[in-house]
């Protein structure tokens, strides 16, 4: 439920059915709240009327259906009004009471279905195609083929075709223009390389010690620059020599000779 006053009239009424059940919304004190969640945990009654406040938050296994007696106000609630059956692998049913004041709401609840890959009902379908957003997101602007812009659903055979013509399109196209240009390409490369680069022969390959001395590169590269000797340096001439030996003499002669 989504209103807290509808919450406990619905409950008054299951009582007076005679139904076991308790009501949970957020009037309730803290302690109230955790004594109604516990003994339902318990089993010691089978129906728990709640407003959203039970919608996050409670992890009981034993829960098998859920009833939305009313929508709620936003799809992000609905699905934790839902996802509170169903858990840990246990399977669950979820139902939801919907009016003609509900088809705004219908589209988002037939887009819950068909992202689980579950069947939408005719009736649910006619009610969300009222919806002038639904139909107009749902449909393509200004046709009224069975083709959905968004996602399609059951039945979308002209979708399928378009979708493999244009797979087909693209996957010619790859094939057509652009391996042509990359065979040009490859092509090219492989010229260039062969007119720049030759195979070494074996006259000139293999030396007298029996393996291959001649590189491809050495036969490419040029020879190196012959190197130029070093000048001898000039001999020693004779003045420089008897130069030399005065210096040594008159080191040797001293004041007291």
């Amino acid at each position: 439920m989504t209103k807290k006053q509808n919450c406990e009239e619905l409950a008054n009424n299951l009582k007076l059915k005679e139904y076991d059940c308790r009501c949970l919304h957020g009037d309730l004190s803290q302690p109230d709240r955790n004594q109604i969640i516990h003994d339902f945990k318990k089993k010691e009654f089978p129906i728990l009327v709640a407003t959203d406040v039970a919608a996050r938050g409670l992890d009981i296994p034993h829960i098998r259906t859920v009833v939305n007696f009313d929508v709620a106000r936003d799809i992000d609630t609905h699905t934790h009004r839902v996802g509170r059956t169903g858990r840990a692998g246990v399977k669950g049913n979820a139902y939801t009471l919907v009016t003609e004041k509900d088809k705004e709401f219908a589209g988002h609840i037939v887009r819950n279905l068909e992202a689980a890959n579950q069947e939408v009902p005719k009736d649910l379908m006619d009610l969300a195609m009222k919806s002038s957003w639904f139909r107009s997101s749902r449909f393509k602007r200004g046709k009224g083929k069975s083709c959905f812009k968004e996602r399609p659903g059951l039945g979308s055979g002209s979708c399928s075709e378009s979708s493999s013509s244009y797979e087909s399109f693209t996957s010619s196209d790859k094939t057509g223009v652009q391996g042509g240009r990359l065979s040009t390409m490859k092509l090219a490369y492989k010229n260039s390389y062969l007119s720049k680069f030759r195979k070494a022969t074996e006259e000139e390959g293999v030396g007298g010690t029996g393996g291959v001395t001649a590189s491809m590169q050495e036969q490419l590269m040029p020879p190196p620059p012959p190197t130029m000797a070093a000048p001898p340096p000039p001999p020693p001439s004779a003045s420089s020599s008897s130069g030399g030996n005065e210096q040594k003499e008159r080191k040797r002669k001293s004041r007291w000779e």
